[in-house]
């Protein structure tokens, strides 16, 4: 074979493995950049993460001390414990094959036993699923405190900590002091001044407890909102980069193709040129090849 058809196949060849790995080297700095990105929009949302849990977490308390308050909070206790009832698994039968009431070729099975499902148990009742297991066990937790009981704590809470006693100090001793100076110490309506106060200062303590507790709510409920407007645009980031990654391996793939695909034509080219007939009768590869 001439040695510039031996010269043309090896460049074919060569252009070939050269233009698939630029393609794949391509591809893998494509690939290493999204990477990049997605791990960057990883940390990004973990930092606003972390920056907002502890007004997330405030706000989840402050909803909680209001719901309380208004007598229909309570809740928390322990759920029983779901216990595993492992499944059974079954056994084949055995297949025969031949005839059967005149049917030639008829396949019968005979023997074999059916396995029995995965089950679960929770203070001794049977589930065939796991979400009625999980239902049932929410539903009877144990330990947790009634919405009443919730209520008369979180009142209770404020008529003895130390900002009511303070308060109804000052407000009972003013009340004396005025009473004392204008001679009804003693009167009557002193005295019902004096028992009507601490009722209503307890009443004006717990509603501004609450409108307290709307607002660290609120800001929760914000906090919250943002996080999950973080983790949405992080969703998207990472979506996108994995776009990216994939279209940088399907290009490589389709690059890396067409380079063999050039290469091999290059080939048949010359092979092709060396079939041609010359003007001493036969073609280089018939002189050449062996």
């Amino acid at each position: 074979m001439p040695g510039p058809a031996i010269a043309g196949i090896i460049g074919s060849v060569a252009s070939g493995v050269l233009k698939s790995n630029a393609a794949g080297k391509a591809a893998g700095a494509q690939t290493k950049t999204a990477n990049a990105q997605i791990e960057e929009s990883r940390r990004q949302f973990d930092l606003v993460q972390s920056l907002l849990k502890p007004y997330v977490s405030a706000g989840t308390g402050a909803l909680q001390g209001q719901l309380d308050l208004m007598g229909i909070g309570g809740g928390g206790g322990t759920a029983p414990s779901i216990q595993t009832i492992a499944g059974t698994p079954g056994t084949p039968g055995t297949r025969n094959f031949g005839n059967d009431r005149g049917m030639p070729g008829r396949v019968t099975t005979t023997g074999g036993t059916l396995g029995t499902p995965e089950r679960y148990t929770v203070n001794g009742q049977t589930f065939n699923s796991m979400a009625e297991a999980q239902a049932y066990a929410d539903a009877n937790k144990t330990g947790g405190v009634s919405a009443t009981d919730a209520q008369r704590n979180a009142i209770a809470g404020l008529a003895n900590g130390e900002q009511f006693k303070a308060l109804t100090q000052q407000g009972e001793y003013g009340l004396m002091a005025n009473a004392a100076a204008t001679g009804g110490l003693r009167g009557g309506d002193t005295q019902g001044a004096l028992a009507q106060y601490r009722p209503q200062m307890l009443q004006s303590l717990i509603d501004r407890q609450l409108s307290n507790l709307g607002g660290i709510a609120a800001n929760g409920q914000n906090a919250a909102g943002m996080t999950g407007q973080a983790a949405q645009n992080a969703g998207q980031q990472v979506n996108t980069s994995l776009g990216n990654i994939g279209q940088a391996q399907a290009g490589a793939a389709l690059a890396s193709g067409r380079a063999w695909n050039n290469a091999g034509a290059g080939i048949l080219e010359t092979l092709g040129g060396l079939a041609q007939p010359t003007t001493d009768g036969g073609g280089l590869f018939q002189k050449w090849a062996f």
